[in-house]
């Protein structure tokens, strides 16, 4: 957790799948404003509702 700048690209081990799992590639990923108001610990502007 914290700012932008501590954001760091990582790899990480692929796991085998197990029967009935499934694998899925990332090939793109987005960040929303509320991910980075959750990054710097910081409340977000809107109530936010339970489903």
């Amino acid at each position: 957790m914290g700012r932008s700048g501590v954001m760091q690209w990582q790899d990480w081990p692929v796991l085998d799948t197990a029967p009935g799992d499934v694998r899925l590639r990332h090939t793109a990923l987005g960040v929303t404003h509320a991910d980075t108001f959750l990054c710097a610990d910081i409340s977000h502007p809107l109530a936010v509702l339970e489903p």
